[in-house]
């Protein structure tokens, strides 16, 4: 500011921007208390919008029936004695394997 902004001869008052950011047609009016009033422009950039495609399950449509079913007739209920030599990783990468064929 390059004007007075407060009643007693001040500039008081700051209009403070990020770098790069445009203020330009800066007004000091009228006193609104003991300030004046500041009006500008402000040249912003909006940011680009940025959109995901996201895709889910229609879990309204799942038949839990039918779901524990197949549960019951995977790998991951049937022949346990298998699945016991697994690493963590390897029965990790099984379950969410066969969870994701169950739900497809």
């Amino acid at each position: 500011m390059s004007t007075a902004t407060h009643k007693a001869g001040h500039i008081l008052d700051l209009v403070i921007t990020p770098r790069g950011d445009n203020v330009s047609d800066v007004k000091v009016g009228d006193l609104m208390s003991d300030h004046r009033m500041i009006t500008y422009k402000l040249d912003v950039k909006r940011p680009c919008l940025i959109s995901d495609w996201v895709s889910c399950r229609q879990w309204k449509k799942l038949s839990l029936p039918e779901f524990a079913n197949d549960l019951c007739a995977s790998q991951l209920v049937n022949n346990l004695d298998e699945l016991a030599d697994l690493s963590v990783d390897k029965l990790t990468d099984l379950y969410n394997r066969q969870m994701s064929e169950l739900f497809d």
